[in-house]
């Protein structure tokens, strides 16, 4: 096989990849990325399945973070790129940044915080997405909150 013919074969195989995650990517709800960054990333806590599906379905519906479509298809696409272990690609902090957005405001949206549980106490989501307009006096990070 003859070197161009060879490139040629390797260029194909990339693009036909490429295309077939960013099609899956493009498919993909965005329900489904938020379920699957909260159950990664808060596996040790103790939270319903329900709780979670709610508040996807709820955060899907509402964008509490203000995503773009880029920023959307972005987050699941570098998704699939970490499981398959890509961890190294440009951007890959932001999408970490964006991650932690979902997994913050999921946080405050339940009664983590404001019942000052601990990592063993089930979690619940109550169905109120936390925004800073509806909380305008609550801070349960404040030193009153904690004394």
């Amino acid at each position: 096989m003859k070197r161009r013919k060879f490139i040629r074969f390797v260029t194909l195989g990339a693009v036909t990849g490429a295309g077939a995650v960013a099609t899956f990517t493009l498919l993909e709800a965005f329900e489904s990325t938020i379920s699957a960054v909260l159950k990664k990333d808060l596996n040790k806590l103790n939270i319903s399945e329900n709780s979670i599906r709610q508040y996807a379905h709820d955060a899907a519906l509402h964008n509490p973070y203000k995503f773009s479509f880029a920023k959307i298809k972005m987050i699941q696409l570098y998704g699939r790129l970490e499981s398959i272990g890509l961890n190294g690609l440009p951007y890959f902090s932001k999408y970490l940044q964006y991650r932690s957005d979902i997994v913050g405001n999921f946080l405050l949206s339940t009664d983590f915080f404001w019942s000052k549980l601990k990592e063993g106490d089930k979690i619940s989501y109550d169905g109120n997405i936390f925004s800073p307009y509806h909380y305008p006096c609550g801070n349960p990070f404040s030193n009153r909150y904690y004394s």
